[in-house]
């Protein structure tokens, strides 16, 4: 029953669902007393506020599911069981009212009417609403924000994510006073956490206060009418996003779980404001899940978890281990964004209480408190069937049990092959079986149910059906037996009678249609053969086309594919995205590839794509993506001058790095590819860099043959395929992806995915179209060209018995090779070699043996490193790494006598001999090591505001045919500070600094910026610490950096540099490239302050806020610059890590603003 509550004029309106007014405790856990109950008529979908409400144009029935649906919390009143519930924000809900669902009385109400929506393109976002009297706070993702004082019966509310295109944060609190359904801005005093997105809280119904974390530190709140009070407990305190949080309040902690984190807090006591990290034991997928919910039973004395798998978790307060409950005729998955505070415990009902989608109704969990001695039911086998050749499906309905069935275990011939949740079991390549195959269902308690024995039939293997569609507009491919699938898009109606997809949900697969394909036409111009097909991607939007073809058409479940098709860029071409503004936001896309993919649609959730990650046992995808030529080095795409985009295959596999999937582009220039955890492309799964030469990098207005293969991995091993040629040529090779994981067989080529699509969630800046043609599907080879066949390239083993011996001893060499013509051996093993073999090598010395086969489809070279009598390969050079200056020719003279002929009013001029050499035209001018100008003259001025600061500079001659001389000699100059300031203070600035980037393996050293993020970007810094007068006493040395760019709240770490290295020559991977001396670990070697490798005690850390403004950080490195300055460390600088966060920009000694250069500034005491 529903009730509508009317209102008059000046009168808020309240809408309520009740079931029984005033009516006694209605919650009941059926028969049982325990296990899950739905209660009737509690969503909130029945009281949103109609569409246009109050005159606003607003479709408030459509975006009111974001109430919960994005990334929103609710708080529990526990005196009298209801749950409030607040959320929306960004830009998926406008709306700001509060809801509220009492589990005693069975009662919804909509508590407030929305405000008038925020303006959407605010810029920062609104706060707060109309009338502006600090009422109407704006809509907001609320995360774990919010928290319910019980001692005052009001609702506390922390920062989120503003309502607004843009969206953005404030650190305001509001107050919402149940009893009058009214907000009030608090007005808020002491350690104001950092507006967040994604705060954790929890109310301590002991000390009556909120305990909340902004991820970047650990603060408690306190109310008072006139307005709280926060105070830090722990700063330098760094979280991620997708946690939640709830509060023990007997043992005093607060524990904060979701994401892969899991830590403990402590609320008082001498332990106050600590973390520790509790490392995830048992079932323990409840740590790993998004924001899962999370609540303390103040009757068992344990934490609980719940996401919506079927299980509730369960921590152990002794061992801190979870274990898995499971529980029957649950509301099933919890939102992709989050619980947070949608599921929570009533001490009243004894009952966990959720709210999960907007639509759905509220439910309760009582907790099972005997002992389960009761057996699952036998599953029942409801099919056994063949989707694929050689494959068997087995599905089974459902299991019953007295509390609930916690999983399966399928066994063959008495064999365990899987223990699972699903009803469904999938293997490929069946075997003939003795006994045929068993199913257990098993609980939470252990027990099993009674076996049920399958008994696999005798299947009829259908034969394949190949050649689909129009193959004889190729004749070349007639005497081929291993074609697929030919589309030639020569028919306006290509796409009837193909069977062909808009969406291969694997149970209930939708055809294309033609409303489907309103983007593209058949077109007959430009083609490379008869027609072709022209996609229109329009201005403003992001989907062009996307299509599927299923390989089950011709009765295949083929491991290895290859596709075939011919692309060409319009002359309006651009890969880059725009919003609304016609702003540049991003850049890429995706193009056509294969897949095993699941869609929003499909009823196992979507995988594999929209960035739900790849798991190896459901999905996998590899379409081709488009990207632009910018690179941080600016080489990308430089080899073709109308370049116009960068091509390659937009990967989603189990190693991917992040949500979406991972870049492989298929040209030589690492920069935007992932690179794994080090390692190379042969050597590391998740290194996708395999790309070789120019050939993936695109001009407008011309048609490239794209091949693929995909070859899958044997499930669970690193040895599946990807292979991309371009015109026929190799331009990607990657022999050691992992696609499917151990067990899951049944994922292979499943899907041609025809895809033309521009984002992410922007559209294109301006209308442009892709042409296709002439697609083809094959099993064994490569299809070729309408001329002419694609070859396999080469491919090499190259072993031995051992790798180190006395001088003398042989070595056994073994190597096997296959596509290969010729092979060469060169360094210590020499001489002409056939395609495979093996000999026995006597090295008289260290060094590399090594061996380079061609073969008509390109060339391949292995090698090993061969150490004899213990001496290292080609030791390095003790020379110094490179000050940062050009070696300079010989055949011109340096300037020379650089002296300082001004220093007035913080000006200098510099002046120098003129070379005696008749044609030098012009002169760089170098400081610290950086060129800051190209003169005529042999004058230099300039106006630096940097006072009692060693200047270094040197000058360069450069003669008409622009041959640079070495560097002068160093002129030092110091431009005295302020005479009231005496001498006791000193500004280094950097003799050297680069930032090492997992994106790219070239030197940084000359870049304006250096980032540091987490995984990805190291930087580091050396001050020429030297000129500090050893006989003065330092008081204080402060790193200065200032930051250009801020991409989140960033953690920072600083160590020392653990080897010497040089500005132009530090690569992520070398600390001098020039020189071959590798770091030990990518991106740095550091030691940390007990001289640790690769520490954890750091030197000195900060918490680098992101307030959108270029600022100024300093942090205190006193006790590295004395060591230094006593010469009891080598002065190797420093290196900037992050360990948690997301990325920040500072600027380096190259930066167009010296006040914006690093610094370290230092006082005497003395």
């Amino acid at each position: 029953m529903s009730k509508h509550v009317p209102h008059t004029f000046h009168i808020r309106k309240i809408i309520t669902l009740i079931v029984a007014l005033n009516a006694p405790l209605t919650f009941a856990s059926g028969d049982s007393g325990f296990g899950w109950q739905e209660l009737p008529d509690t969503n909130i979908k029945q009281v949103c506020p109609e569409d246009n409400f109050n005159g606003y144009e607003y479709t408030y029935s459509w975006y009111c599911r974001y109430v919960t649906l994005a990334w929103n919390s609710a708080v529990l009143d526990t005196d009298n069981d209801t749950m409030f519930i607040w959320g929306g924000g960004h830009n998926d809900y406008y709306g700001n009212e509060v809801y509220s669902i009492n589990f005693r009385q069975l009662d919804t109400q909509r508590l407030t009417d929305p405000a008038k929506p925020a303006d959407r393109d605010a810029d920062p976002a609104e706060n707060e609403l109309f009338p502006y009297d600090g009422t109407q706070p704006n809509s907001r993702h609320t995360y774990d924000g919010m928290a319910y004082l019980q001692h005052e019966k009001k609702i506390w509310a922390f920062s989120g994510a503003l309502a607004s295109k843009k969206s953005g944060r404030d650190n305001i609190t509001w107050i919402f006073d149940p009893e009058i359904n009214r907000w009030s801005r608090d007005n808020s005093t002491g350690d104001i956490p950092q507006p967040v997105y994604g705060a954790v809280s929890g109310y301590d119904p002991v000390s009556q206060k909120v305990f909340l974390h902004d991820r970047t530190g650990f603060y408690e709140y306190s109310y008072s009418p006139a307005g709280g009070n926060y105070k830090k407990l722990l700063g330098n305190d760094s979280l991620g996003l997708g946690i939640n949080a709830a509060i023990n309040p007997d043992q005093r902690t607060m524990l904060v779980i979701g994401g892969g984190h899991q830590a403990l807090y402590y609320l008082d006591g001498p332990n106050q404001g600590k973390r520790a990290d509790i490392p995830a034991k048992g079932a323990a997928a409840i740590v790993d899940g998004w924001s899962p919910g999370l609540a303390y039973n103040s009757k068992t004395k344990r934490f609980y978890g719940w996401f919506g798998d079927g299980r509730l978790y369960e921590q152990d307060p002794e061992t801190l281990e979870w274990r898995a409950l499971a529980y029957k005729n649950g509301p099933g998955p919890q939102l992709s964004r989050g619980t947070f505070g949608r599921f929570v415990y009533s001490p009243s009902l004894d009952a966990f209480l959720v709210y999960n989608a907007f639509d759905q109704n509220a439910y309760t969990l009582r907790l099972y408190d005997g002992i389960d001695s009761i057996a699952p039911s036998a599953p029942q086998v409801t099919e056994i069937s063949a989707p694929y050749p050689d494959s068997l499906r087995l599905s089974w309905a459902e299991a019953t049990d007295n509390v609930g069935v916690a999983g399966y275990r399928v066994y063959r011939d008495g064999t365990l092959m899987s223990e699972q949740s699903e009803t469904i079991y999938k293997e490929m390549n069946i075997q003939q079986t003795d006994s045929g195959y068993q199913v257990v269902a098993f609980d939470s308690a252990g027990n099993e149910s009674n076996m049920t024995q399958v008994n696999i039939p005798a299947f009829q293997k259908p034969a394949p059906q190949l050649k689909h569609g129009d193959c004889d507009t190729e004749p070349q491919l007639d005497n081929r037996s291993d074609i697929v699938l030919c589309e030639s898009w020569d028919d306006d109606n290509w796409w009837q009678e193909k069977g062909y997809l808009s969406d291969p949900i694997v149970n209930d697969p939708r055809d294309l249609k033609e409303t489907h394909l309103e983007n593209t036409a058949v077109v007959s111009e430009g083609c490379i053969q008869g027609n072709c097909l022209a996609v229109t991607m329009h201005k403003g939007q992001s989907g062009a086309l996307s299509a599927y073809w299923p390989l089950i058409n011709a009765n295949i479940a083929p491991d290895n594919l290859f596709l075939r098709y011919y692309i060409k860029l319009g002359d309006q071409w651009d890969p880059n995205m725009c919003n609304s503004d016609g702003e540049r936001v991003g850049a890429g896309g995706k193009f056509p590839g294969l897949a095993d993919v699941r869609t929003w649609a499909d009823p196992g959730g979507q995988c594999g794509n929209g960035g739900e990650k790849a798991d190896g046992k459901r999905c996998w995808s590899a379409r081709s993506l488009f990207r632009d030529c910018y690179s941080g080095d600016g080489t990308a795409c430089s080899s073709k001058p109308a370049a116009a985009t960068r091509f390659g295959t937009y990967l989603y596999h189990p190693n991917q790095f992040g949500a979406t999937g991972d870049h492989a582009i298929w040209d030589n220039d690492d920069w935007g590819q992932f690179t794994g955890e080090g390692g190379s492309c042969s050597s590391e799964s998740s290194n996708v860099f395999c790309g070789k030469a120019d050939n993936g990098v695109f001009e407008r207005g011309v048609w490239y043959l794209v091949e693929m293969q995909i070859k899958m991995n044997t499930p669970g091993k690193s040895d599946g395929e990807l292979r991309g040629w371009i015109n026929s040529q190799l331009s990607y090779e990657k022999t050691n992806m992992e696609f499917r994981s151990q067990g899951h067989d049944f994922l292979h080529n499943r899907l041609l995915w025809l895809n033309v699509y521009k984002g992410g969630v922007q559209g294109n800046c301006e209308t442009a179209n892709v042409y296709l043609d002439q697609l083809v599907l094959s099993l064994d080879n490569p299809v070729g060209s309408l001329e002419g066949a694609t070859v396999f390239p080469p491919s090499l083993q190259l072993t031995a018995d051992t790798l180190s011996v006395s001088q003398g001893d042989p070595i056994s060499m073994q190597w096997q090779g296959e596509n290969i013509d010729s092979c060469t051996a060169t360094g210590i093993w020499e001489g002409s070699k056939t395609a495979s073999g093996s000999e026995s090598l006597y090295p008289a010395q260290s060094g590399y043996a090594t061996l380079n086969c061609t073969g008509s489809g390109g060339t391949v070279i292995r090698q090993l490193e061969i150490i004899v009598d213990n001496q290292p390969v080609n030791p390095p050079s003790n020379e110094p790494t490179d000050p940062g200056l050009p070696d300079g020719s010989p055949s011109v003279s340096p300037p020379t006598n650089l002296q300082l002929v001004n220093d007035a009013d913080g000006g200098l001029s510099i002046t120098w001999n003129v070379s005696d050499d008749s044609a030098i035209e012009k002169y760089n001018v170098y400081l610290m090591g950086t060129l800051v100008k190209t003169l005529s003259e042999n004058r230099f001025d300039a106006n630096l505001p940097l006072y009692d600061t060693p200047l270094l500079y040197s000058v360069t001659a450069i003669d008409s045919e622009g041959n640079e001389s070495q560097p002068s000699e160093t002129l030092q100059v110091i431009l005295p500070g302020d005479s009231n300031s005496g001498s006791n203070s000193l500004t280094l600035l950097p003799s050297a600094d680069a930032m090492l980037s997992s994106s790219t393996y070239r030197n940084q050293g000359a870049k304006h910026t250096m980032d540091v993020s987490r995984g990805y970007a190291n930087s580091v810094i050396k001050f020429p610490v030297e000129v500090i007068p050893p006989d003065r006493s330092i008081r204080m040395a402060t790193l200065k950096l200032h930051s250009v760019e801020e991409y989140g709240t960033t953690y920072l770490r600083i160590f020392r540099t653990d080897s010497d290295w040089g500005e132009n020559t530090v690569t992520r991977e070398y600390a001098n490239s020039s020189l071959k001396v590798k770091w030990q670990n990518l991106l740095g070697d550091w030691q940390d302050r007990e001289g640790v490798t690769q520490g954890d005690q750091a030197l000195a850390e900060a918490v680098l806020l992101d307030d959108d403004t270029p600022n100024q950080i300093e942090i205190d490195i006193t006790e590295i610059v004395q060591q230094w300055q006593n010469q009891e460390l080598n002065n190797y600088g420093l290196i900037l890590n992050a360990t948690r966060g997301t990325n920040y920009r500072f600027a380096t000694k190259e930066h167009e603003d010296p006040n914006w250069w690093p610094k370290l500034e230092i006082e005497f005491a003395d």
